[in-house]
């Protein structure tokens, strides 16, 4: 999980980030962020933020149940601890598999968690994601979700971007 070398390694991160959530607040809360909570709380969150607050609109995301009946379209699947996009099925992927095939992996790649559909953004091909992190109101870290070759890579980002760059 997210690159970790085993599961004592995932443990230990838990635990230090438990602690360190006792000195200063965190969000999401440690168990919602390392999946032992659902995926969809927090994004029904972050779209009440955004619709309340920044006004802003964001992808739809909701639950899937499996076996799907159709093949969905124009949307992104992902499980709950994707690890890492490891376990994120981009439009192009979808659409070039049967249904049987999708069923297939969704089911192998299940594993217990939840799988979503999430609205699909263009620009995550051409941009990717960025999950930042803030303490004490500056940034001390940035993870992206990067895309490479139609193919979503997870690793630090150095350079960041202004918003006159991005758009």
């Amino acid at each position: 999980m997210y690159c970790f070398a085993d599961t004592d390694e995932i443990k230990r991160h838990q635990d230090n980030l438990r602690l360190l959530s006792q000195r200063i607040p965190l969000w999401p809360p440690v168990d919602e962020m390392m999946g032992s909570s659902r995926k969809l709380n927090i994004i029904k969150v972050l779209d009440q933020i955004a619709a309340d607050v920044t006004h802003t609109i964001r992808p739809k995301t909701e639950a899937i149940t499996l076996p799907l009946k159709t093949k969905p379209s124009e949307v992104v699947l992902k499980r709950e601890v994707s690890d890492a996009a490891e376990r994120v099925i981009l439009p192009y992927e979808i659409c070039n598999m049967s249904l049987k095939a999708l069923n297939k992996k969704l089911k192998d790649l299940g594993e217990g968690y939840q799988w979503l559909q999430q609205t699909y953004v263009p620009t995550l091909l051409q941009f990717g994601e960025w999950r930042v992190y803030f303490v004490g109101g500056e940034i001390i870290h940035i993870i992206g979700t990067t895309p490479i070759k139609y193919q979503l890579e997870v690793g630090m980002i150095d350079a960041i971007w202004t918003l006159e760059e991005l758009t």
